[in-house]
């Protein structure tokens, strides 16, 4: 138990000059995220080596990290341990090899790549998904743009056709794809309705969006539909009332794009509804999996744009590799706006121990803790939202909180309390005050329970 194996192995590693990638040791929590070594496999002659200086997260890591597509990935892509999982999308970085088949990159070339496991110091890519970088584009300004820019590209222009005087919804269009689908819109002289969360609508506004609606109701509809604005176009990204709704406000052959693949609507449910509708469910990864050479022609028309300065990079926020547990944090806040980034310029520590808070919580706490429950509950809070102190009487949710790390925190707390803390118990107790009196009336209670249920014989109709 003297031993430190992890540093010990990413020490050896070093010395070798192994790459190392990021890996989760198990999935339902962000603090199993780790650099681990690993050694690179012969580069096939269709390949270039990349040595990463950054590379985008996307919400799909989060989720997957988090254990919400565990079942998906173990039915559908044979993934049963999460350690096999590869995590990141897309990077930009620098070619240090390229295979014996490739002729239009050499050592040294920046360059740009969509590919699975970018978050690694080092990535083999076949040499079709990737494309020489924008000169006026930073590393990490190149990072952010395969994921979102192909899927808008694919989604909008090949499959809607957009065109200009056509009505746009984009939902959650803070986002990375929002906001990659309004420059695209606002190109070809579209009419953009916008869907965010209120504290978004100035920045969408400043973007030229004036018609931005609520995107945590579904009044939206009812908005769009009493202005008799119905609209041509939907890319739609969010699921449950919001699809019914999003096809309400469609007009009579409208196109209807859903991105991703879960809890969306089959064929069958769309042609009961809407059988004047194209309806076009797809996620980029298959897209580019069954046609590499429409990936191709998407990165180039989309570099295109950026070198031309039609296209402009996205908002980010920068870490570094040592503060990735804090970027995967910070991009499943609902508060952030625009794309999450991991710079590998300054390269991994030899430790990895050292992680610096992207956040520091500003305001000073009015209630400190006080019993020993409400500072375990603090620690575990204030650690999940990525804040220094925490107020014991301040609403998760107000702080920066949402459902996924509600249910992070839920699973965490009830571990580390060894009670059943169902994820309705902080919905309902949202303050440090109230979620640890709530724990302690349940500690009591199985104590209770305990002690009674060893003289179970003297209670003839159990325990109320």
């Amino acid at each position: 138990g003297k031993v430190d194996r992890q540093t010990l192995l990413v020490f050896g590693a070093q010395q070798r000059k192994l790459p190392l990638r990021l890996q989760i040791s198990e999935y339902g929590s962000i603090d199993n995220l780790e650099f681990v070594p690993f050694e690179p496999g012969e580069l096939a002659p269709d390949e270039v080596e990349i040595e990463t200086q950054a590379a985008s997260l996307n919400f799909r890591d989060v989720i997957n990290v988090l254990g919400m597509l565990e079942e998906y990935n173990a039915t559908h892509l044979g993934i049963g341990n999460a350690a096999d999982l590869a995590l990141g999308y897309e990077c930009a970085g620098l070619v240090t090899k390229v295979g014996a088949s490739v002729s239009n990159f050499q050592v040294g070339d920046e360059v740009i790549a969509y590919t699975l496991g970018s978050l690694a110091t080092l990535v083999a890519v076949k040499a079709i998904f990737v494309a020489h970088k924008p000169k006026r584009l930073s590393f990490a300004e190149a990072a952010s743009i395969p994921t979102v820019f192909l899927t808008v590209y694919y989604g909008l222009k090949k499959l809607a056709k957009i065109k200009s005087g056509d009505r746009v919804l984009i939902h959650a269009a803070a986002g990375g794809v929002g906001q990659a689908a309004i420059q695209v819109a606002q190109q070809v002289g579209a009419e953009i309705f916008a869907t965010a969360s209120p504290e978004k609508w100035d920045y969408l506004k400043s973007l030229g969006v004036n018609r931005v609606m609520n995107s945590r109701t579904l009044d939206f509809a009812s908005e769009i539909i009493t202005a008799d604005e119905k609209v041509d176009i939907v890319l739609n990204s969010l699921n449950g009332e919001f699809i019914d709704k999003s096809f309400e406000v469609l007009k009579e052959d409208g196109c209807f794009i859903e991105l991703g693949k879960l809890g969306i609507w089959s064929q069958e449910q769309v042609t009961q509804r809407r059988p004047d509708v194209s309806y076009f469910p797809f996620d980029l990864g298959d897209i580019i999996e069954q046609s590499p050479d429409v990936a191709a022609k998407l990165m180039s028309d989309v570099l295109d744009g950026f070198a031309t300065g039609q296209l402009r990079p996205l908002p980010m926020k920068q870490f570094s590799a040592a503060q990735v547990v804090e970027a995967f944090r910070y991009l499943s806040q609902a508060r952030h706006i625009g794309k999450v980034v991991v710079s590998f310029e300054d390269k991994v520590d030899n430790s990895l121990s050292e992680i610096i808070a992207s956040e520091v919580d500003t305001d000073v706490p009015v209630s400190l803790p006080q019993t020993s429950t409400e500072r375990v509950v603090a620690a575990l809070w204030c650690e999940i939202l990525g804040l220094q102190q925490c107020d014991t009487q301040r609403n998760f949710f107000e702080s920066g909180g949402n459902s996924l790390l509600a249910l992070e925190l839920s699973g965490r707390l009830g571990n580390a309390l060894e009670i059943s803390l169902p994820m309705q118990a902080l919905l309902e107790h949202n303050t440090i005050e109230l979620l640890a009196r709530y724990a302690d009336i349940r500690l009591s209670l199985q104590q209770n329970v305990t002690e009674l249920s060893e003289n179970e014989e003297d209670y003839e109709e159990g325990i109320l």
